[in-house]
């Protein structure tokens, strides 16, 4: 999968907690992902958190639109997209909700923003 982007989402002691895969459609400005996330009973695989993301995103992806159609799209805007996503509207599991509006916060966005 060459259009995949596998981001790694960490809680606020900057442990992984999960994993997200992206593609990216960007003649739609579309973006499709899957998410896997840790059970904390288990130790964090990184080689099984992608490959359940990716699975996830194949069978049964989350679907966002990407914002500023009228722009170049870069990597932390598309990153930025799904973060949102994630956080406010996905209905992920708790600690994937908590994971990206960690980094949202880390990266300056408020939910006023």
């Amino acid at each position: 999968m060459s259009n995949t982007r596998i981001m790694f989402l960490r809680d606020a002691n900057d442990r992984p907690v999960g994993c997200l895969a992206i593609s990216v459609d960007r003649r739609n400005h579309r973006v499709d992902y899957g998410i896997s996330v840790l059970n904390p009973a288990d130790k964090f695989d990184r080689k099984m958190a992608r490959q359940l993301a990716i699975g996830r995103m194949v069978e049964t992806p989350f679907h966002t639109y990407l914002m500023k159609k009228d722009k170049e799209l870069n990597m932390h805007h598309i990153s930025e997209c799904v973060m949102m996503h994630v956080a406010y509207v996905s209905g992920a599991p708790s600690r994937a909700v908590k994971a990206a509006k960690y980094w949202l916060d880390y990266q300056g966005y408020s939910e006023e923003s």
